[in-house]
């Protein structure tokens, strides 16, 4: 039998993602909005790209857009695909948006679950690899700036070479 420690730890873990799947819930509509991006030209412009998972929208990168602004990551976008198609047709409107919204400058993919594959496929054969910001060798952010499954990050590959 569980002691009293573990089964309130137990509990606590349980209310937490209850609340997660709450605020996800409420945030929900609000990634229908159009976003507010502006397209600036610039080559010294870093933005931040949120590609989310199969399923979601946009607004489940809020909260961590939200952070990082906060941390002064202010060049954001988000985008909204629908995701019961292809890979191959989800990266192709990804490409065409960042084409349109990000005029000049380098990006970093932040990337939820079905968001790697799109950026897996709009690096490797969409013309991506272009786009990169340069990445620091060795630090835990390069390292894990593209995850992708069954493979190493990209920035890892790169630093490695």
């Amino acid at each position: 039998m569980a002691s009293d420690a573990v089964m309130a730890a137990e509990r606590r873990a349980w209310w937490r993602r209850a609340g997660v799947g709450v605020m996800h819930g409420a945030l929900w509509g609000f990634g229908f909005l159009p976003s507010r991006h502006r397209p600036l030209r610039s080559k010294e412009i870093r933005t931040l790209v949120f590609l989310h998972g199969w399923g979601s929208n946009r607004s489940a990168f809020y909260p961590l857009q939200a952070y990082l602004a906060f941390c002064g990551y202010r060049r954001q976008l988000s985008i909204n695909y629908p995701s019961r198609t292809s890979i191959e047709a989800i990266a192709l409107g990804v490409k065409r948006e960042i084409d349109r919204q990000v005029r000049g400058g380098r990006i970093d993919l932040i990337c939820h679950s079905m968001g790697g594959l799109v950026a897996r496929f709009y690096v490797q054969f969409l013309g991506g690899e272009r786009r990169f910001a340069p990445r620091a060798p060795c630090s835990a952010v390069s390292k894990h700036t593209l995850g992708l499954p069954r493979s190493k990050p990209i920035a890892s590959r790169q630093n490695a070479t």
